[in-house]
């Protein structure tokens, strides 16, 4: 069954911003909206989800994202560890 999803419920869904996601529409990195009237785009729900899959799978290889992050992450935790408690 193919169902439609509006863009609050995309937004809450990829945790991205209108403008990212419309951003990589744009450079053909999104699955496209579709339109329903004038005013109102709407989205497959499992093209987004094949999105979000590909997504995963690319960062468990070793995305130069995924990496970039886990040093962000590993870079507040050594910044945490040279506190001094009061």
């Amino acid at each position: 069954m193919t169902r439609f999803i509006s863009m609050r419920q995309l937004r809450d869904r990829v945790g991205l911003s209108k403008t990212s996601i419309y951003r990589r529409i744009n450079s053909g990195t999104f699955p496209p909206s579709v339109p329903l009237g004038p005013k109102r785009v709407v989205f497959i729900e499992s093209e987004v989800e094949a999105w979000m899959r590909a997504e995963i799978r690319q960062g468990r290889k070793g995305h130069a994202g995924g990496a970039r992050q886990a040093r962000a992450v590993k870079a507040v935790g050594s910044r945490r560890d040279r506190r001094v408690a009061p």
